[in-house]
């Protein structure tokens, strides 16, 4: 319910916010006063108009951890929710069920985009298609220095705008390492969204997402598309938060679980 209420506060503000007023960042600082023990808010650099980038490291920091995102696209509010609710969750219960990983949460990565309801950044890009580009925009600069430094096993990028988890590659429909694992993946996380599940190049394909470039580094990532609609009423909600974490924590648990690396 308090999760709830401070969905509808931030539904109703979205708009209304400055770049240090995001109501998001404010509550990844609240939970880290909180749970000082248990998690750090990281920053890791700014948007195109100055907002900051910030990350919630959830859990000890160690090798094995897991990175999650929201909000590449500033017309997807749910994305960011969605993380922010899996970090509450996490931290409530006590860290639990994390099978030994830490978590890295990034609900936005879009602010920019995210203050004004547009789905590209203020310089009008698509911040999911600039991974490949060789001068990337300011936020997927840091994203990426932060992604390379850490390393993470897993990886997870939250989206809307259909019903149903993508694994790579977005740019090709050739095979790829341990592709039959990473169908497992999605399907673990499918299954309690109800969901379909498809190669992201069968989807449409697309150049430079973020699961092509983590899957370059080693990472089992995944597109969660979590609802048809990008701003959902809230009465729905708490129904898509609760399907969604439901099929991450089905995800932590089979890679746990993973087999050898990727070839």
């Amino acid at each position: 319910m308090q999760f709830l209420l401070f969905f509808a506060c931030f539904w109703l503000a979205l708009n209304a916010y400055g770049l240090e007023e995001n109501p998001i960042h404010e509550r990844l600082r609240a939970l880290e006063a909180l749970y000082p023990k248990d998690c750090e808010v990281i920053d890791i650099g700014s948007s195109h108009e100055g907002a900051p980038l910030k990350v919630l490291r959830v859990g000890p920091d160690q090798a094995q951890s897991i990175y999650i995102n929201g909000a590449h696209h500033g017309d997807e509010p749910i994305s960011a929710l969605v993380v922010l609710a899996l970090a509450e969750d996490l931290l409530r219960r006590g860290l639990q069920p994390t099978f030994g990983f830490s978590f890295f949460l990034q609900p936005i990565i879009n602010p920019d985009g995210l203050r004004k309801s547009h789905r590209l950044n203020a310089e009008g890009v698509d911040l999911n298609r600039a991974y490949s580009l060789a001068s990337p925009p300011k936020e997927i600069q840091a994203v990426k220095a932060f992604f390379t430094t850490k390393r993470p096993i897993g990886a997870l990028a939250v989206h809307a705008g259909m019903h149903g988890v993508l694994w790579p590659l977005g740019s090709s429909s050739a095979p790829i390492g341990n592709e039959d694992f990473f169908k497992s993946l999605a399907k673990a996380i499918a299954l309690p969204m109800g969901a379909l599940m498809k190669k992201s190049y069968d989807d449409y394909p697309t150049m430079g997402e973020f699961i092509d470039y983590a899957y370059s580094l080693g990472s089992y990532a995944l597109t969660i598309e979590v609802s048809t609609a990008k701003a959902p009423p809230l009465d729905e909600v708490p129904f898509i938060i609760n399907q969604t974490l439901a099929g991450i924590y089905r995800y932590v648990e089979l890679l746990h679980k993973r087999p050898s690396p990727q070839t």
